[in-house]
């Protein structure tokens, strides 16, 4: 009598429920924190969003170049042929 596929399902159901209460649990308790942003903290952040949107950008475009070559539509340029 093999009963370890039944233990595992169960298992698995509660530790989602435990999570999604501890997510509650923290969600719920929240304090206050005291804390100063100073007007450096703005620019520190804005700086980031920048970086990140930039570093995007150019992942994105290294991804559509390797699929032109992959897809054969690059182009040659300065005219020079191969032969």
């Amino acid at each position: 009598m093999v009963i370890l596929p039944k233990i595992r399902v169960y298992l698995e159901i509660t530790m989602l429920q435990l999570a999604a209460l501890l997510s509650l649990y923290f969600a719920s308790t929240t304090v206050d924190a005291h804390a100063y942003l100073d007007p450096g903290t703005g620019s520190i952040i804005l700086q980031g969003v920048i970086a990140t949107v930039a570093t995007g950008l150019f992942v994105m475009k290294s991804y559509l170049y390797r699929l032109k070559h992959l897809l054969g539509l690059n182009r040659v340029k300065g005219g020079d042929t191969e032969g």
